[in-house]
């Protein structure tokens, strides 16, 4: 009889960091697709298939909240790092939303999340029914999940590997109905309840009386319970062997999926110790013990922490004593330090074998990524952006168009006598829409950068891509107001229809800007309505900010009509972007009336991740940015052109 043994099995799947949400602290997943993976049985391999349709999955529990794990940790509270809001079925793969906790120990893997350095998730489930193709020949046959519950969700460290099993803790056994749709209806395969729980067998043809031999009832509880307790025995010591050792989660499931004893993972513990290590057993004095997560976290941060104070010691403070430990650390000493933590001797190595080690480790380039990461948004958030005060951010979650509706119309209210009606009111509508763009360039941290500890190099490099960052928002946004782009009107954003441009053109004077607040506060509504729109800030170019100052500034007067009328009435804002010398703008606060808007995807600006260098040797970080901007409404903006 053919047996299978059927067990919480785990598909890796991904993670869209794009998608975090800062509000919530919510990110979407795939945890789930119809991919084949080989799985092992007690009698040979197979493929699986989870079938990702409706009503294939059940999602109840998920949708009910289920737990968000670490690496499948379910014994513990302290493992559960959030929790499912949302599961659903979309283009032949499962997805959720889920919403991570906001404990202080869980900052660093969040953090990670965002950086995109954390990107793997893992579903744990259960099957209970299979239909079955068998293979031809040699080949492995095919268990297509026609039934199945996922129960958790999981952050893992090891990304999907189609060649390799990666299994739940093997203990937990279940039993699925098999369906082979390979032979006829005469033969379909159906459930024998006699059988072990957790195993679930093909019938043999059926024996003849005379050929049925009298055998003893089986006691299929005590099977289980004595199969259960054996094997998390073995699971248990291999993972504790293989933590001993500092080897990796991955190295332990790879022993437990093989089958192997205790007796034979301690020797494949021991020769892969000694195929990975240098025959040298001396430690360094900078060695950084690292024990875990938090620990992890806390030293990779207490690194990038040494290393900003030592590219910028006016900017950046050494603020906790464990930074102090890497004061004046090279940018290879970091990467001895973490080798080190990992359990690898590097004495007697060169600069050039400790940095290109190092890079082929994840906390090495993680760090330099964290760094870069530092220095681009200090960066990004300094650089001067004048046009802010003007504009109001608006929500943007995709790259689909967004429009913004500005309402007006008779909505005066009117008397309702005792027993009458109320009456509507009507709306008039216009829209503008636009759109995100993307905008972003690759950094590049060379080998040879690193073994000459070019730190202020890239450090520099750094602030010059935030600097650019900011300065792209600040080229589009100023653009909005001198391109003059066409509205959705039909009609430039400063035209006479608009009332928004003065006629005959002078500068800024006690005449001119009284013409301007004026035009202003006259403007209407969509349906003639007033608006009473007050000016705020008045925008000249700098060969035009002397005489604005003047007309701001407070003067003593003999009699009245040497009074400043404008003292204190505007805040000027002057550019670099307004290169005509002459035009001059009067603009109302967004509070007042929306005018300027901008977006970022999903409210966040400038975003990096990184990767190891593949087209240089490396460390290779992308900056990007999802920005526009729109002018919503003319209305709350005055141009006069100047002479």
């Amino acid at each position: 009889m053919k047996k299978v043994r059927v067990s919480d099995n785990l598909f890796r799947a991904a993670l869209d960091a794009k998608t975090f949400n800062d509000a919530d602290n919510t990110v979407d997943v795939v945890f789930a697709s119809e991919a084949e993976v080989l799985r092992n049985s007690w009698d040979g391999k197979f493929i699986e298939v989870l079938d990702c349709k409706e009503p294939s999955v059940r999602l109840e529990r998920l949708n009910a909240g289920a737990p968000v794990v670490d690496s499948h940790s379910t014994y513990s509270l302290r493992s559960q790092l959030g929790v499912v809001v949302r599961a659903w079925i979309e283009k032949k793969s499962c997805r959720a939303t889920i919403r991570f906790s906001t404990r202080e120990e869980f900052a660093g893997i969040i953090t990670d999340i965002k950086a995109g350095i954390i990107k793997n998730v893992s579903v744990g489930y259960r099957v209970y029914k299979y239909e079955v193709k068998e293979g031809q020949k040699d080949e492995v046959p095919t268990y297509r999940a026609l039934d199945w519950e996922p129960m958790e969700i999981s952050m893992v460290p090891v990304p999907a590997d189609y060649t390799a099993t990666v299994r739940a803790d093997e203990s937990r056994f279940y039993d699925a109905e098999i369906i082979n749709s390979n032979l006829s209806n005469t033969n379909k395969m159906a459930k024998e309840n006699e059988e072990r729980a957790g195993e679930v067998t093909t019938p043999a043809a059926p024996a003849t009386p005379a050929q049925q031999p009298a055998t003893p009832p089986v006691d299929a509880e005590a099977i289980r319970s004595a199969a259960v307790a054996a094997e998390r025995t073995r699971s248990e010591d291999i993972r504790t062997a293989v933590r001993a050792a500092n080897i990796g989660e991955a190295f332990a499931h790879k022993l437990i999926n093989a089958g192997v004893t205790i007796d034979e993972a301690r020797k494949q513990i021991i020769d892969k110790l000694a195929a990975d290590q240098p025959p040298v057993e001396t430690r360094s004095t900078h060695s950084a013990k690292v024990t875990g997560p938090d620990e992890t976290v806390q030293t990779r941060n207490a690194m990038e922490e040494a290393i900003l104070h030592r590219a910028q010691p006016g900017t950046f403070e050494l603020k906790t004593d464990k930074a102090k430990e890497y004061r004046g650390h090279s940018l290879s000493d970091f990467g001895r330090s973490i080798l080190e933590a990992s359990g690898i001797k590097v004495t007697g190595f060169t600069r050039d074998e400790i940095v290109s080690r190092a890079l082929a480790t994840s906390d090495y380039p993680a760090l330099l990524s964290g760094v870069v990461n530092k220095f681009l948004r200090r960066a990004y958030s300094l650089a001067p952006q004048t046009w802010k005060p003007l504009a109001t951010q608006v929500s943007a979650s995709d790259f689909k168009q967004i429009t913004g509706v500005q309402f007006g119309g008779s909505v005066k209210l009117e008397k309702v006598a005792e027993h009458g009606e109320y009456k509507y009111g009507q709306l008039a509508e216009s829209k503008e829409a636009f759109k995100l763009d993307t905008y972003g360039k690759i950094i590049s941290i060379t080998r040879q950068a690193l073994v000459n500890d070019d730190l202020n190099g890239f450090a520099r490099v750094s602030q010059l891509f935030g600097a650019a960052a900011a300065n792209l928002e600040s080229d589009i946004m100023w653009g909005l107001i001198t391109g003059n782009p066409t509205m959705g009107d039909g009609v430039a954003l400063f035209h006479a229809t608009h009332k928004n441009l003065s006629a005959a053109g002078a500068p800024p004077s006690e005449t001119t800007l009284s013409t301007a607040r004026t035009a202003m506060f006259k403007q209407t509504g969509l349906a003639d309505e007033k608006l009473n729109v007050t000016a705020q800030y008045l925008i000249v170019p700098i060969e035009l900010y002397i005489t604005a100052q003047k007309l701001m500034t407070a003067v003593t007067a003999g009699k009245t009509a040497d009074v400043n009328v404008f003292n204190g009435a505007y805040t000027l804002i002057t550019d670099g972007r307004l290169t005509d010398a002459k035009a001059w703008y009067l603009a109302a606060a967004p509070g007042a009336i929306d005018t300027l808007a901008y977006a970022y995807l999903n409210g966040q600006g400038l975003f990096t991740e990184s990767r190891n260098g593949w087209e240089v040797d490396g460390v290779e970080i992308k900056a990007r940015l999802d920005f526009a901007g729109v002018v919503w409404d003319h209305r709350g903006l005055y141009k006069d052109p100047g002479q």
